[in-house]
């Protein structure tokens, strides 16, 4: 089951998260929506609940647990902190089933080779569309049925024809692009670990935590 979250709602949770720096300094706006949807919140959602949570949820990232495992563990701790809080008790809203997935086998030959197409659907609707398409598939590269027994197609006479020799296109050439900065500068509040490129900005960020456990903030521009 998907939540749905306004793109206000999503802002919001990011401007809080960063405030709190309970994320790191370059974090993607659709990131923060894939975590709201491994919340127990809603749309309704308070500040303290969300800062509360989502630093829950990172200190478990931090422990390479998976994204859905450090929600379930985030969100068992959550609820067991409400009574001592004092908070009112809030309902979590559950997470989607995930689908076992069904899986076809199409055995078929094409000339004289015996081929196998698995097939994998989360549903028997899904399933049967996939089947039909690669049936179409199939008879379009001229594929025969396989059945238990059959002989082997007999093999198709070899034709041996005169190469031909076709000079390559020349290769396009264009203007080196801007180098990108390989010596990544050190920030000076901890210092032990060289700074990383932001992928989305023209600049590097330090990924260490301060230590109250935020993430610091610095950040160095491309020179």
């Amino acid at each position: 089951m998907t939540k749905e979250f306004p793109t206000a709602i999503v802002a919001l949770a990011e401007k809080w998260a960063r405030e709190a720096n309970a994320v790191p300094p370059d974090v993607h706006p659709n990131h923060i929506a894939n975590i709201l949807q491994l919340s127990p919140f809603g749309a309704d959602v308070s500040k303290e609940d969300w800062i509360g949570w989502i630093k829950l949820y990172r200190g478990y990232r931090d422990q390479e647990s998976s994204p859905q495992q450090a929600a379930e563990l985030a969100t068992k701790e959550w609820f067991e902190m409400l009574p001592e809080a004092g908070i009112p008790s809030i309902t979590p809203v559950p997470m989607p089933p995930i689908p076992t997935p069904a899986t076809l086998t199409i055995t078929f030959y094409v000339e004289t080779y015996q081929s196998k197409l698995e097939l994998t659907g989360t549903s028997g609707t899904e399933l049967l569309a996939k089947y039909q398409a690669a049936l179409q598939a199939i008879k379009n590269i001229g594929g025969q049925p396989w059945y238990e027994g059959r002989a082997p197609i007999a093999a198709l006479p070899t034709v041996t024809a005169t190469p031909t020799y076709t000079a390559p296109a020349p290769v396009p050439t264009y203007p080196p692009a801007a180098p990108v900065p390989t010596n990544a500068p050190v920030c000076p509040y901890h210092p032990s670990k060289p700074m990383k490129q932001s992928q989305y900005k023209p600049e590097w960020y330090c990924t260490q935590k301060n230590a109250d456990g935020s993430y610091c903030v610095h950040k160095v521009p491309y020179s």
